[in-house]
């Protein structure tokens, strides 16, 4: 399956399919209004653990910058090849310039660009912040959709619903599928998380794990 069919699909929920001409939505702004649709919906699938993407590692000393980003998952320092890592919590931006073995992580400015800093500041240790980074934006219709088993039901009437809202419409009835294809989503998502085998893990006293639970993740993307 590719975008086109995607496209294609949520034509025909808006009538926007007849032959005779390309309909008076374009291919270049259904694929805008499928990349808008389609990272809402992808933020909340990683949410809720129905997908569960690749992470980003970068190491740092003391600030650093990453882009394009949904999530962080967490901040520690790097205690060395072999031993695990000192996870930080999250905090806010401090009002003083303290010194010292950082305990907290803060984030500053949009997802574009966000930058990462250390309280108490610390530049004499290494750290490494765990992050998930923005689905890319599709930007031809033969690209393949890749999303979750189901979901492509979701973002086509996702589509649809918000190219009605060029038209000053709306439907009822595509609210109602939007819900039915969601709680599907969602119950594909608990069930995911019901199947998972409980595991026992031992950590010294003085480390704590990454979080696992995505829920638990800053977001900004």
């Amino acid at each position: 399956m590719v975008w086109l069919d995607i496209i294609n699909r949520a034509r025909t929920y808006v009538d926007d399919d007849h032959e005779e001409n390309e309909g008076w939505i374009p291919p270049a702004k259904w694929l805008d209004i499928g990349n808008a649709e389609f990272r809402q919906q992808y933020r909340r699938w990683v949410r809720t653990g129905l997908v569960k993407p690749a992470h980003t590692v970068s190491s740092f000393n003391g600030t650093t910058s990453v882009s394009n980003v949904l999530c962080v998952v967490g901040v520690a320092e790097d205690l060395g090849t072999g031993r695990p890592k000192r996870l930080l919590n999250p905090g806010d931006q401090p009002w003083d310039d303290v010194q010292g073995l950082a305990q907290e992580w803060y984030a500053t400015g949009s997802a574009d660009t966000l930058s990462i800093g250390l309280h108490p500041a610390d530049t004499s240790r290494n750290y490494v912040v765990r992050y998930i980074s923005r689905p890319t934006l599709v930007t031809d219709t033969a690209t393949a959709y890749d999303g979750p088993d189901g979901s492509d039901e979701r973002i086509v009437l996702g589509m649809a619903r918000r190219a009605l809202v060029k038209e000053s419409a709306a439907s009822r009835l595509l609210d109602s599928l939007i819900l039915d294809a969601d709680a599907e989503l969602n119950m594909t998502a608990w069930g995911r998380k019901d199947g998972e085998a409980p595991r026992v893990r031992r950590n010294p006293p003085a480390t704590r794990l990454w979080p696992v639970d995505p829920a638990r993740w800053i977001y900004f993307g």
